[in-house]
């Protein structure tokens, strides 16, 4: 029985891109890189229409005491990592994030679940560990959610459908 795959030893072309400039390392992903001074390139790239595909995101340590408006039009966003800053909310808006699966708010400031979480259809992954949550009211974890890391918070129960009572 014979496959379509090449042999080894067969020269393929390799495909070639263009290298990531330093403002936006790469076509899919966008780092603060601990430089949150960057944050307006980000802005302005979004605003542009040049960085609307980005799929991960990464605003760890920026000092962030809300999500600037501009990210939920980040449609084909996947991945979002906003540790380490004051978040204590999020915007309505942020239920445009549609394709989200891994959210990080490690070390932010929130005492309960925003609601629109709920609304994230593909959300998978959620970490809230090291804020100040004392308890999660039922209904704001999206069904699709596999994995909730809680360690590091004030929580004295859980929603029913977690095991609580």
């Amino acid at each position: 029985m014979s496959n379509n795959y090449p042999a080894p030893s067969q020269n393929l072309p390799i495909k070639s891109y263009p290298a990531p400039s330093p403002v936006f390392p790469s076509p899919l992903s966008w780092s603060a890189d601990g430089n949150c001074s960057r944050l307006p390139e980000l802005i302005d790239g979004i605003q542009s229409g040049k960085l609307l595909h980005l799929t991960e995101l990464k605003l760890a340590g920026c000092g962030l005491t809300e999500i600037p408006a501009e990210i939920s039009q980040l449609i084909m966003l996947e991945k979002f990592d906003a540790g380490g800053n004051s978040l204590s909310n999020l915007p309505a808006s942020f239920a445009n994030l549609i394709s989200l699966r891994i959210l990080f708010f490690l070390n932010n400031r929130f005492t309960a679940v925003p609601e629109v979480l709920a609304s994230l259809p593909k959300l998978e992954t959620l970490s809230f560990k090291g804020n100040l949550l004392e308890a999660i009211p039922d209904g704001r974890l999206p069904p699709s959610l596999l994995a909730l890391i809680l360690t590091g918070n004030r929580l004295v129960s859980l929603p029913a459908p977690m095991g609580g009572g």
